[in-house]
């Protein structure tokens, strides 16, 4: 997609600014992965999908504070919904099987965390250069963490 939109000639004129936070998103997006992966190999699915998945209030709430991003009413109430939908998910399956090991409970919030600055960090990042090339830089950092 870079070679499609003719921008990779632009890698040459990013700032050390651009750089530091387009490998932080990559390294954020990473580590959201392997820890998503190991709270599914400790926990139970569907535990841990609705715990990572409210990464998106998380980062809600990081716009309004980071970037003075507006928020309506409307949106307030949706971010109260998916946060009282994933409690409920997580508590009406809580009693299902008793487990021991809470470590899919770590994994599965740090899942949340580093989804959430993947964004926050990727929209810092991206502000100063085309989408597609800041993706490819994104997924070249996950790719050599893999």
């Amino acid at each position: 997609m870079v070679c499609l939109v003719n921008s990779q000639a632009m890698i040459f004129t990013l700032s050390i600014k651009t750089w530091i936070f387009l490998i932080l998103s990559g390294i954020a997006t990473g580590a959201s992965w392997l820890c998503y992966f190991k709270a599914l190999q400790l926990g139970d699915v569907n535990k841990v999908v609705p715990i990572d998945k409210s990464s998106i209030v998380l980062t809600m709430i990081l716009a309004l504070i980071i970037f003075d991003e507006y928020f309506s009413y409307l949106s307030g109430i949706g971010i109260i919904l998916i946060t009282l939908g994933t409690f409920l998910m997580i508590q009406k399956t809580a009693s299902s099987r008793a487990s021991t090991n809470k470590a899919w409970l770590i994994y599965a919030i740090l899942s949340a965390i580093f989804a959430s600055l993947t964004s926050i960090l990727g929209k810092i990042g991206i502000s100063d250069v085309e989408a597609n090339l800041g993706t490819a830089i994104r997924t070249a950092i996950v790719l050599f963490m893999a």
